[in-house]
């Protein structure tokens, strides 16, 4: 009993590292760049030269912010995708594991 109690604790354990959460990004060029914006989380913004580099620094951005929530003992608000949506904006799903916001 005591081995697959061990057992279900070391594949709980790594089916927690596969799950992740996401929430709806949106891209606006700008100039020589882009802008990401997190319409689900007030504030949450940034920027980067590329779009690779402005989806690194979102997902960057977004592990913060909810990072910052969890420490607070604040809830996450719930994404309901962009308001606003045009041909200038580009909208896209960023996804953060989980295990990277345990301190």
């Amino acid at each position: 009993v005591a081995w697959y109690g061990l057992r279900r604790e070391a594949y709980m354990k790594r089916t927690d590292k596969r799950k992740t959460v996401a929430y709806s990004a949106v891209f606006t060029r700008e100039g020589i760049g882009y802008i990401v914006e997190f319409p689900a989380l007030d504030g949450c913004v940034t920027q980067g030269d590329s779009l690779r580099e402005a989806k690194a620094k979102g997902r960057d951005a977004l592990r913060g912010y909810l990072k910052t929530l969890r420490a607070n003992d604040d809830s996450w608000p719930e994404d309901h995708g962009p308001r606003r949506h045009n041909r200038n904006h580009r909208v896209v799903r960023l996804r953060v594991r989980l295990t990277d916001m345990t301190e």
